[in-house]
């Protein structure tokens, strides 16, 4: 069995220039070995929704941070190839109960991992730029600190509230 930092230097070495790398939503375990032993699936990525509907929660965070890390605990040893766990707004309130966070989604198996700049989807409200920098940061932290190429989607959400502000949306990212 390939270690996390295994795959997540997989799922890096994906990431190439000119070649899209294309990645299946998958949400438990089975949905997981199905896409997986799919040919051409090099890599799987969980989406938040999904794993929420599954839990019988509504998305936004509606599971708690136990079971989001034992979702992606679950479905990353179900299968051989890296998987990047959307772990929506990081389940806390500031930067370092995400870098906290995202050392235990480290510790469950995922190879990357998504985290949105939003509030809260509703009103499509936004965090200041500067605390969003000190989220991705601290996400970052745990995965260098553990010697593992962790590939981090800093998911810019501005383009939800505002469809027009591609300028602010660019800023963001």
């Amino acid at each position: 069995m390939m270690s996390t930092a295994d795959k997540a230097a997989m799922l890096t070495s994906l990431h190439t220039p000119g070649t899209p790398l294309i990645v299946v939503n998958i949400w438990d375990a089975v949905t997981a070995r199905i896409v997986a032993e799919a040919k051409g699936v090099t890599a799987l990525a969980t989406a938040s929704h999904a794993v929420s509907f599954a839990h019988g929660v509504p998305d936004n965070e509606g599971l708690t941070v136990q079971q989001a890390l034992e979702a992606a605990r679950i479905i990353t040893g179900a299968v051989r190839i890296p998987v990047s766990v959307d772990f929506e707004k990081g389940y806390a309130a500031d930067a370092a109960g995400v870098r906290d966070n995202v050392a235990r989604l480290i510790e469950a198996g995922a190879a990357g991992l998504n985290i949105e700049d939003s509030l809260e989807s509703a009103s499509g409200a936004l965090r200041d730029l500067e605390s969003s920098v000190a989220r991705v940061a601290a996400a970052r932290a745990p995965a260098d600190a553990a010697s593992v190429p962790h590939a981090i989607n800093a998911r810019v959400d501005s383009l939800v509230s505002n469809p027009a502000d591609w300028a602010g949306a660019m800023e963001r990212a």
